[in-house]
């Protein structure tokens, strides 16, 4: 029986996060768990890159969350 992965394609699109929602956009958090409900939970997600001659495997330790500064008050 095959095992299916998630493989998510990555790539740099910019050098911020503003050049990056500028270029070609980026899932939201909503999106993101919208898409992965099509899945199995048990369904493995990977990182690819350079055309998939890498991969990576993502974990809780992966993810931080920031906040923009607003200095216009």
């Amino acid at each position: 029986m095959r095992e299916q992965k998630v493989i998510i394609e990555a790539y740099k699109s910019g050098y911020s996060t503003g050049q990056v929602v500028e270029e070609n956009g980026t899932m939201t958090v909503g999106e993101l768990v919208e898409y992965l409900g099509a899945f199995e939970p048990e369904t493995r997600i990977y990182l690819s890159f350079d055309n998939g001659s890498t991969y990576g495997g993502i974990t809780d330790y992966n993810f931080r969350d920031e906040y923009d500064d607003d200095d216009t008050e």
